[in-house]
């Protein structure tokens, strides 16, 4: 016999990032944190005491990634540790910008 409940339900997790060991690995390894989504991540390499204001392609920061993507926790996260809210890609584009330009303001 056949349950709805029984049945489990499991939240996809975004891919683990790596831990890096060379200061410019972790922060490549924030940058794809933070487009990916990985809240976890994120914490773990802020902890370690990585810059919020990393520059990515285009001179995109952390910031201005994950509102474009979408990521409501992680922009809370970085907006906690600081970042740079009103930082600009090599565009002129902003991370509120990049957000409502994607349908996610």
């Amino acid at each position: 016999m056949f349950s709805f409940f029984s049945r489990k339900t499991e939240r996809e997790e975004p891919p683990r990032v790596a831990t890096p060991v060379d200061p410019n690995e972790s922060a490549d390894a924030f940058f794809l944190a933070c487009t990916k989504g990985s809240l976890e991540d994120a914490q773990r390499l802020l902890c370690e005491g990585v810059s919020t204001d990393t520059r990515g392609e285009f001179g995109a920061t952390p910031l201005i990634r994950s509102a474009e993507q979408g990521h409501a926790a992680l922009v809370a996260e970085l907006l906690k540790h600081n970042a740079d809210v009103n930082a600009q890609d090599d565009n002129g584009d902003s991370a509120l910008l990049c957000t409502s330009r994607m349908g996610h303001a």
